[in-house]
């Protein structure tokens, strides 16, 4: 099984970031030994994250790898969050998250709801199929990739210039358009790093 671990960045790698990518890395390794290869990219083309992801994508694809997980430079996971995703053998698995703010909101979209910021108590308490999530860290299978008309991410804007919808719930509804589920793991504590970690 080959990964592509993809890396988002605009400002640099939070040291805590690091961290936790490390110790990931390691576990998964030590743990799947043989059965597991890496290929790490850092998305370095394009002025937009929509961008780094759609770069990121078909590098994954270009690799002949069978996953990409992608985590932003600003996350921080569990050390067996990657094995813990694997598991559950979905096309698309990612995890909720605080945005960088002060607030109980989540960074997933249940089905019925017009926003993607969830309330804690709406959530279920184990894995769920849902309308979508954001991207800080999501395992998606690259053979979506190929099923799936670029670019893969991309932004919905208002007339006022002001974004509608993310890169990430873009691409959440082309694969849900598909016939792709997309599931979230919200047993996987996750941190969102900014003036602390939310």
């Amino acid at each position: 099984m080959k990964i592509c671990v993809g890396l988002l960045s605009n400002r640099g790698f939070e040291q805590q970031m690091t961290l936790s990518l490390l110790n990931m890395i390691y576990v998964t390794k030590k743990e799947l030994q043989d059965d597991i290869d890496f290929h790490f990219e850092v998305a370095s083309e394009g002025y937009t994250i929509a961008e780094n992801r759609n770069s990121l994508a078909a590098k994954a694809c270009q690799n002949n790898c069978d996953y990409l997980l992608m985590i932003d430079d600003d996350m921080i996971f569990p050390e067996d969050t990657l094995k813990r995703l694997l598991k559950h053998d979905k096309e698309i698995v990612g995890v909720n998250y605080h945005p960088r703010m002060l607030c109980t909101l989540y960074m997933v979209g249940l089905f019925g709801e017009e926003g993607r910021n969830t309330k804690e108590e709406d959530l279920p308490k184990e894995l769920f199929k849902c309308r979508g999530v954001g991207f800080g860290v999501v395992l998606i299978k690259t053979k979506l990739f190929k099923k799936i008309k670029r670019p893969w991410f991309d932004w919905v804007v208002y007339e006022t210039g002001m974004i509608k919808q993310g890169e990430d719930f873009y691409f959440c509804e082309k694969a849900r358009d598909k016939g792709y589920d997309i599931w979230c793991d919200p047993t996987l504590k996750v941190g969102h790093i900014g003036r602390y970690i939310y």
